[in-house]
């Protein structure tokens, strides 16, 4: 029985991944077909098996990784996202990952199986129950994993990412915005245009590694400008019911120095504008509200622009690729990924306030 050409070429393709001629990648489908000398027809047939066994990842138009796992796995083209909301459905339109990473997995060819958790992820079983499904590997988003379990993954070359950022120590590939650094350089712009009592309000975070990093941070910045410093961060037992932005707007209005201007890391300013002017504040000659927001809403209200926005489609991006990489060698060099946000900072400030 006659072997088919394209069968000929996966077995070639397969030695010479195995016995390491490439690099991290097999080159394009097109430079392939030129060295076989067949269509591109021909050569994709040939690759599909390879990616059925898992030595090869497809990379959109840049070719494929070539995988380095001790242990290879199957490819499903599935790849399960564990999320940790206390919705029991999918909440596309809060959860505002959910969709530019849904987007970004399925422009590859893959098919995203989306799980949510309410409990502790560790609620799920043990070991076997991430090894046995039938997916390519993970992704967490929203805090949905914790050390141990990132642990126990690493030992059995599950591939997994996380889409928030983890303590050094846990060793875990994970992408997060610059949150940090976007403070910073908003602080920066504020204390150029004469500001001196800046305060934060930061929102309720579920990954308490990353919400004492914020505050460590808040804490390093005003002591290097020397200015006011006055804030409030989320905790965990605060009633979702409660309107938090009322709360904590109230609690700044009751400082001994009102700020004269407040970063609000949540799309609150509406909420906190109005009970400012119920004390007799009003936004923006006697404070000015510097607003986090998601990307896609940069309408202004009442004139008003957010200062500051996260772009989640890049998040997403950064993320899956970073889970190509780690689905091709799970023992890979560890990769921590701070995506920039984009600052707004000269339209909501456009009145600089002079130094008293």
């Amino acid at each position: 029985m006659q072997i088919s050409k394209h069968t000929e070429i996966t077995k070639q393709i397969e030695k010479s991944i195995l016995d390491s001629e490439y690099g991290e990648m097999l080159p394009t489908v097109r430079l392939l077909s030129d060295r076989f000398q067949v269509s591109t027809r021909t050569m994709s047939k040939a690759l599909k098996p390879l990616v059925t066994k898992g030595l090869i990842i497809p990379d959109g138009t840049r070719g494929c990784l070539i995988s380095r796992q001790r242990h290879i796995r199957p490819h499903t083209g599935i790849v399960g996202i564990f999320y940790r909301s206390d919705n029991d459905r999918l909440d596309f339109e809060n959860a505002t990952l959910l969709t530019p990473l849904k987007n970004a997995i399925e422009k590859d060819g893959y098919k995203p199986l989306f799980m949510n958790i309410q409990h502790n992820v560790n609620d799920f079983g043990d070991i076997n129950f991430w090894k046995s499904n039938w997916v390519d590997g993970y992704i967490f988003i929203y805090s949905a994993i914790d050390k141990k379990l990132a642990c126990s993954l690493k030992k059995h070359d599950v591939p997994f990412v996380v889409a928030n950022s983890l303590p050094q120590e846990c060793g875990v590939n994970w992408v997060e915005f610059d949150s940090a650094g976007a403070i910073r350089k908003i602080v920066a712009g504020l204390y150029a245009k004469g500001y001196r009592r800046i305060g934060i309000d930061f929102k309720y975070i579920k990954m308490p590694s990353h919400r004492d990093h914020i505050r460590k941070s808040w804490q390093e910045i005003t002591s290097e400008k020397n200015i006011y410093q006055a804030d409030y961060f989320h905790l965990p037992a605060e009633q979702p019911e409660i309107c938090f932005a009322e709360k904590h707007a109230r609690y700044f209005l009751q400082l001994p120095e009102i700020p004269e201007a407040l970063i609000l890391w949540h799309p609150g300013a509406e909420v906190f504008e109005k009970e400012f002017a119920k004390a007799g504040i009003k936004y923006p000659d006697d404070i000015v509200f510097v607003e986090e927001d998601n990307y896609s809403n940069r309408k202004p209200v009442q004139n008003r622009y957010p200062g500051c926005f996260a772009r989640y489609d890049l998040l997403a991006n950064e993320t899956w690729s970073l889970f190509k990489q780690v689905k091709a060698n799970p023992a890979m060099e560890v990769v921590n990924k701070l995506v920039d946000m984009e600052l707004n900072l000269d339209q909501v400030t456009n009145n600089p306030r002079r130094r008293s």
